[in-house]
């Protein structure tokens, strides 16, 4: 577990998916499309409920069995984002598909909402030259 300040480092996001042939999709009458979407939606919000409420119950169950929860430092955070950064933006750089993805979450974890990431982290493990994909 991460500081209070960042729980968790990571965590799973089990969101419903359907895959569909984009001919076959668009072929099916507009109300059957309408309606497959919003089970989706509906799907998807209902397992995220059952996601949560299930995380909320483990920790009793890890007392119980005297799980010792360790929660990492703000120092410790930080390290690890001062080796991990530089290490995301090498692996990115392999691939085009990888860079795009990454590109993808970076920004993602830069807005405002999320703000796990700022430009001024974006740096390499000296803390002198800026990253950049």
């Amino acid at each position: 577990m991460g500081p209070p300040t960042t729980p968790c480092l990571h965590q799973p996001v089990d969101l419903m998916d359907l895959t569909v042939s984009l001919p076959k999709w668009k072929a099916l009458p507009k109300h059957i499309q309408e309606v497959v979407i919003a089970a989706t939606r509906q799907h998807s919000w209902d397992q995220y409920a059952y996601i949560q409420k299930e995380d909320v119950a483990a920790w009793d169950k890890f007392k119980e069995k005297g799980v010792q929860i360790i929660r990492l430092s703000e120092a410790d955070i930080q390290k690890f984002r001062r080796y991990a950064i530089p290490m995301w933006f090498n692996w990115a750089k392999r691939d085009a598909l990888a860079r795009e993805a990454f590109a993808s979450q970076l920004a993602f974890m830069k807005t405002f909402n999320v703000g796990y990431v700022t430009d001024s982290m974006l740096v390499d493990i000296d803390g002198k030259t800026k990253l950049t994909l």
